[in-house]
């Protein structure tokens, strides 16, 4: 291979397909940075000339760890296999001219080579610095102000220090501002929940005025304060018996559950454990037949149970439906039947390899969801009967609250007449602007309210 990649005028090499249409905006921000690069000297220690290519900067509302179209794209660029073989080390000491071929573009490995420059510059000064004249809280604090003042938009709260670190005996900034230095050391947070909701809609119009930063730790909203944390429990705990425990104790406000939400009970203790973030490729989790979402549930029990690994298994799944009152005793052979039509029951079901293959059927309906699960996810219910889920770091008698200019339910402490922000969750009933219907119906009142 070295006499080849040496000899010939230029190696093209073939990252992949680009199906999805995503490398786009990668390339087009390659090209752009390169051409900055060999015009401008001190490109790296002046970012000045990111504001003329604005597709950078921009923040969207996507709620993943990195909010912007194009650092996106340029992240699943450069996490493609093609990096990790051996030969790409060759191509680039020995070829005299190297493209990089993905989908339907072409890139010089020099556009690649100043894009990589830039993300190794920014990731090796991530946080202020402290010569600029002031310290990194302050940085953070006026950076989010001014995001507060010009857009009203509180998105960032599901951001936050007490979301991300609970533990914390002396948190650094008041809770409404993110720690974004300590975000960005943790290649694999992600705020909670991932997708975008609408608590909000039609509430801001109802408000008296608008979002206000009052001082450095204080921030001045209008919220809706819905109802009081009753109970908290790990989804999956030491045991692994933690979901089949809330099921069960859930089952208890089945009828609150479904008179609040307008939902049946089942979709929705799958949809909090999944916080709605079914893949779109398979459809809507609403849509769904309800033996399907029977189906579902016992994947989730199966995988974040540990099930796989109790034999036999076709015992422990009879024991299962029975204990989570799906079916009973005399009806158990029945359902499976109509669960996993197709299936010999008394034949097939005996192998315990059939039965892992015919329940982790579904796990495709929900990888990579589940393995959030395993990560300091809860359930939650209210006084009322609401049931949700979220991140850890709330306690009973903590508040769920829709606030002004936030998209998703936040968790609220009270301390005094001010309140502390916990971060955001996932409650069914109050993600698509119910609040406000609730507001205009009467049955809710909008209050000041202070975050420190």
């Amino acid at each position: 291979m070295k006499a080849i990649y040496s000899k010939v005028a230029t190696v093209a090499s073939w990252i992949g397909s680009d199906d999805n249409g995503e490398m786009g905006s990668a390339v087009t921000a390659m090209k752009s940075i390169c051409k900055v690069a060999v015009s401008s000297p001190n490109w790296l220690e002046d970012l000045g000339w990111m504001r003329e290519c604005p597709s950078l900067l921009e923040v969207d509302q996507d709620f993943s760890s990195i909010p912007n179209q194009t650092w996106r794209s340029l992240e699943r660029f450069f996490s493609s296999p093609y990096w990790g073989c051996v030969w790409v080390l060759q191509e680039m000491a020995l070829a005299r001219s190297l493209w990089v071929v993905v989908g339907q573009h072409v890139l010089d490995y020099e556009d690649i080579k100043w894009t990589m420059q830039l993300i190794r510059h920014i990731n090796s000064n991530s946080g202020p610095k402290e010569d600029c004249g002031k310290s990194t809280s302050e940085v953070y604090s006026e950076v989010v102000s001014r995001w507060i003042m010009a857009t009203g938009d509180l998105f960032f709260l599901g951001w936050a220090v007490a979301a991300q670190f609970p533990d914390r005996e002396t948190p650094t900034l008041p809770s409404w501002i993110p720690e974004w230095h300590e975000i960005s050391r943790d290649k694999s947070w992600q705020p909670f929940p991932v997708s975008a909701f609408h608590s909000n809609d039609g509430l801001d119009v109802l408000c008296p005025s608008q979002v206000q930063v009052l001082d450095a730790s204080r921030l001045r909203v209008h919220a809706c304060i819905i109802d009081t944390i009753s109970a908290i429990q790990p989804i999956r705990g030491p045991d692994s018996a933690n979901l089949i425990r809330l099921y069960r104790d859930f089952m208890k406000k089945r009828k609150e559950v479904e008179s609040l939400t307008g939902l049946p009970y089942l979709q929705v203790i799958l949809r909090t454990v999944l916080a709605d973030t079914f893949p779109q490729h398979q459809g809507s989790i609403v849509d769904l037949h309800p033996v399907r979402l029977q189906g579902l549930l016992l994947t989730t029990i199966y995988i974040l149970q540990g099930l796989a690994s109790s034999a036999p298994v076709l015992e422990t799944l009879r024991s299962t439906i029975e204990e989570l009152g799906i079916a009973t005793e005399e009806h158990v052979a029945s359902f499976l039947r109509v669960l996993f039509p197709g299936m010999a029951i008394s034949q097939s079901w005996n192998s315990e390899k059939q039965v892992d293959l015919c329940v982790l059927h579904y796990g495709h309906y929900l990888n990579p969801q589940l393995s959030r699960c395993f990560k300091e996810q809860y359930l939650f219910h209210t006084s009322t009967g609401y049931i949700g889920s979220c991140r850890g770091g709330i306690r009973a008698g903590d508040m769920i609250g829709v606030l002004q200019g936030c998209p998703t339910p936040v968790l609220l402490r009270q301390e005094g007449t001010q309140y502390a922000n916990l971060g955001t969750c996932f409650v069914l009933g109050l993600m698509e602007g119910e609040a406000a219907l609730q507001v205009e119906q009467g049955s809710l009142e909008i209050h000041q309210v202070d975050l420190i």
